[in-house]
C-alpha cells in the first residue's frame, strides 16, 4: 500500500539529498475524501487538470475539481482499480470481470462514463491491467495468468487494432506502465543476459523495444515516461540488491539517490512520476535510527532531493505522506497519504504555493513592434566555409549572423535550418546558436559519424521526432537538437555554452536584436561548408502554435496527431517538398488526429493551420 500501485526497481549518480530548503517551493494540501461508505483511497495517477485517479476497498475513482466520482465495474464486476489517467479525463486500469461472479480482471477504459472491457493477450493468461493511456487514447499494461505475478507480457492497446504484444529484451516476460503523447512506452523486460534480470525500457512503433540498461546490479524498470521522452522508475545500485530513483534524460540513466544515507535498510527510493520540468516524485526512507523503517514522499528537482512532508503548510501537519505517485507539469503531486488522526490512509493532492511575487518595474518604452501572425522567418545565405582555413578550427564567418527587427511577444519557439551541408567528417563539427540575450545552445554536435555529409539540409526543432544519428548516413530532414559530444569548446569570441541543446532554451526571451551561429570543426584531416548558409523561424506568444505530438508510418499509411494553439483553428497535413495535400485532421477536443493511405517513405510533412501556424516533421518507417 505505502509502495504505490504498482511494483517495479530503481536506478543513477551525484546528487545532493535534502531534507528541506527554505527556499524550496511550498505545497497546500487537498484530502481527496472517499467514496460513499469507503473507509480509505489511494491515488494513482494525475493529469495535467489536476485530475486524480486511484481507488478505494473496491471501486476505482476519478476526482475532478473537489468531487471523486464513482467509476464502477465493467459488467458483472464487483472490484474495480484505476491506475492511469490522460489529460482528456480517461482512465485506465482493471475491473473484475465475470458474469458468473469470479475473480477474472480484465484491463478497463473509462471514457465518458462508459467502462470498456480491453480483453486481453490470449497466449499470456486471462487477466490484465491498464497502467497508462496518452491522448490519443493509446493505453499499455500487461497480460498475464495473474495480476500478482511477473509473468506477464506488455501491451499496447487502441480502439483500431485492439491488443498487441510488445515483446521482451530476450526474455520471456514484460511490463507496460507508461506511454505518452508521441506513443514512446517505458516499463520492465526480462533480458537474455540472466535469469530473470529485468531492465527498464522504451518502445515505440519504429525502432521496436531498447534496453535502458541499470545503474549497476542486475535490475530496472521504467515507471513513467514524459513528453521529452525522459523516464523515471528505479534501479539497483549494487549487488546486494539497493535501489535508487533514476531519470533518465534521452542518452544515460542518472541515480537520484536517497534521503536515507547509506545505511542498508534506509538507503533505498523508487520513482514514480516525471513532469515536463524533468521534476520527479516517489518514496525514500529517512535515515535508520533503529526500531521500523520511516518512509517519506519525495521531490526531486534542481539536482536535490527533498522529503515532501517538510515542504507541506499547516494544511497538511495531520498527515503522513508515504509515497508520491504523480507529478503534473505545474508541478501538483498525488501522494498515497495517511490521516494521523483518524489513521485512515488517504489520497491526497498537493499544490504549489508561490511566493508574493516581486514589484513589477516601470517599463523602459520601446519601438511598436511588428505583429506576428504566422513564424517569422529570416536567413542568413552567406555561404560558411568549416573551417576557416586548414583542416580544423573556426568556420569563417564566426559568427554568422542574423539581426531579427522587433517582434511582438517573447519566444515559445525557434527553429535553425542548415542549408547544404557538406563534411568529409560530419562528427567533427560542433554548432552554438546564441540569442539576443546570451542564452545559448549547442544544437549539433558529433553526430553523423564518417560517412561525408554531402548536401544536407538539416531543420533543427525540438518538436521533431526524432535525433539525428551518431554514427550513421546524416540525411536531409527535420530532427531534434542534438549533441553527442560532452566536452565542446568554442573559440573566441562564442561565449562558454551553457551545456544544453535544446531550442527552448530561448523561450520566454525578446527575439529582436543579433542571433549568432558559431560553427567550429574540432578534429584535423577533414573539412566541409554550409554552402546555402542557415535560417530561423521564431514563432512568439502572439503567434498560432501548431505542434506535431507525433507522426508514424506503417505498412502504406501515415499516422498523425497534433495540436493547435488557436482552438478554432483546423488543421491540414501536406507533403512538404511539394505542397501537396494529404488530408485534414480530426479534432477530438484538443487533440487533431487523422490516418492517411501514403506511398511515399521516407517523407517530410507540415500540418498548416487555418489560423496561421504550421510545424513540419520527417516521417520515416524501419
Amino acid at each position: 500500500m505505502k509502495q504505490n500501485l504498482l511494483s517495479f526497481l530503481t536506478g543513477a549518480a551525484g546528487v545532493t539529498l535534502c531534507a528541506a530548503a527554505a527556499a524550496q517551493t511550498t505545497y497546500s494540501l487537498t484530502d481527496l475524501g472517499t467514496l460513499p461508505g469507503k473507509t480509505f483511497s489511494i491515488p494513482g495517477g494525475i493529469n495535467n487538470q489536476a485530475q486524480v485517479t486511484g481507488y478505494t476497498e473496491s471501486h476505482a475513482f476519478l476526482w475532478s475539481n473537489g468531487v471523486m466520482a464513482d467509476l464502477g465495474t465493467l459488467p458483472g464486476g464487483t472490484t474495480s482499480r484505476g491506475v492511469g489517467i490522460n489529460d482528456l479525463g480517461d482512465v485506465v486500469g482493471d475491473s473484475q470481470y465475470s458474469p458468473q461472479g469470479g475473480s477474472i480482471r480484465h484491463a478497463t477504459l473509462w471514457s465518458n462514463g462508459t467502462a470498456i472491457d480491453l480483453g486481453f493477450l490470449p497466449l499470456s493468461g486471462n487477466y490484465s491491467r491498464g497502467n497508462g493511456i496518452n491522448d490519443a487514447g493509446e493505453v499499455v499494461g500487461h497480460s498475464g495468468p495473474d495480476l500478482s505475478t511477473s509473468n506477464t507480457r506488455a501491451f499496447i492497446w487502441d480502439a483500431t487494432n485492439g491488443m498487441r504484444d510488445l515483446g521482451t529484451l530476450g526474455g520471456q516476460y514484460a511490463q507496460a506502465l507508461s506511454i505518452n503523447d508521441s506513443g514512446v512506452v517505458t516499463g520492465n523486460a526480462q533480458t537474455s543476459i540472466a535469469f530473470e534480470a529485468n531492465h527498464a525500457f522504451i518502445w515505440d512503433a519504429v525502432g521496436g523495444m531498447r534496453d535502458l540498461g541499470t545503474i549497476a546490479g542486475s535490475h530496472s524498470s521504467g515507471a513513467f515516461i514524459n513528453a521529452n521522452g525522459h523516464v523515471t522508475g528505479a534501479s539497483t545500485i549494487s549487488s546486494d540488491n539497493r535501489e535508487h530513483a533514476f531519470l533518465y534524460d534521452g542518452t544515460r540513466m542518472l541515480d537520484l539517490g536517497a534521503i536515507g544515507d547509506n545505511d542498508f535498510l534506509s538507503d533505498r527510493s523508487a520513482g514514480y512520476g516525471i513532469n515536463i520540468n524533468d521534476e520527479v516524485v516517489g518514496y525514500t526512507y529517512r535515515p535508520y535510527t533503529g526500531g521500523a523503517l520511516y518512509q517519506v514522499a519525495f521531490i526531486y528537482r534542481d539536482g536535490q532531493m527533498f522529503d515532501l512532508e517538510t515542504l507541506v503548510d499547516a494544511s497538511g501537519a495531520d498527515y503522513r505522506l508515504y509515497t508520491a505517485t504523480g507529478i503534473n507539469d505545474a508541478g501538483q503531486i498525488a501522494v498515497d497519504a495517511q490521516k494521523m488522526s483518524t489513521l485512515k490512509i488517504r489520497a491526497v493532492l498537493l499544490t504549489p504555493t508561490s511566493p508574493t511575487p516581486p514589484p513589477t518595474p516601470t517599463p523602459t518604452p520601446s519601438p511598436t513592434p511588428t505583429p506576428c501572425a504566422t513564424p517569422a522567418h529570416f536567413a542568413n545565405t552567406t555561404p560558411i566555409s568549416v573551417p576557416a582555413s586548414g583542416t580544423s578550427g573556426p568556420a569563417v564567418p564566426y559568427p554568422s549572423n542574423i539581426v531579427v527587427p522587433a517582434l511582438s511577444g517573447n519566444v515559445t519557439q525557434v527553429t535553425a535550418k542548415l542549408n547544404g551541408f557538406n563534411h568529409i567528417f560530419p562528427d567533427d563539427v560542433d554548432i552554438l546558436l546564441v540569442g539576443p540575450g546570451g542564452q545559448n545552445a549547442i544544437i549539433l554536435s558529433d553526430v553523423g559519424g564518417a560517412p561525408d555529409a554531402v548536401n544536407v539540409t538539416l531543420t533543427l526543432d525540438d518538436a521533431a521526432l526524432n535525433s539525428l544519428p551518431d554514427a550513421t548516413q546524416l540525411i536531409s530532414g527535420t530532427f531534434k537538437p542534438t549533441n553527442f559530444g560532452p566536452d565542446d569548446t568554442f573559440a573566441a569570441p562564442a561565449p562558454l555554452p551553457l551545456g544544453g541543446s535544446a531550442l527552448s532554451v530561448f523561450n520566454g526571451t525578446n527575439p529582436t536584436g543579433t542571433w549568432s551561429l558559431y560553427i567550429m570543426d574540432d578534429q584535423s584531416t577533414d573539412s566541409g561548408s554550409l554552402a546555402g548558409g542557415w535560417e530561423l523561424n521564431i514563432t512568439t506568444d502572439n503567434c498560432d502554435i501548431v505542434t506535431i505530438t507525433r507522426a508514424t508510418y506503417s505498412s502504406g499509411t501515415l499516422s498523425v496527431q497534433a495540436t493547435d494553439s488557436d482552438p478554432t483553428g483546423t488543421l491540414q497535413v501536406y507533403e512538404t517538398a511539394t505542397n501537396t495535400l494529404i488530408g485534414s485532421l480530426t479534432k477530438r477536443r484538443t487533440k487533431y488526429t487523422g490516418k492517411f493511405p501514403l506511398a511515399t517513405n521516407p517523407v517530410t510533412i507540415t500540418v498548416k493551420s487555418s489560423a496561421g501556424g504550421s510545424a513540419t516533421a520527417t516521417v520515416m518507417s524501419r
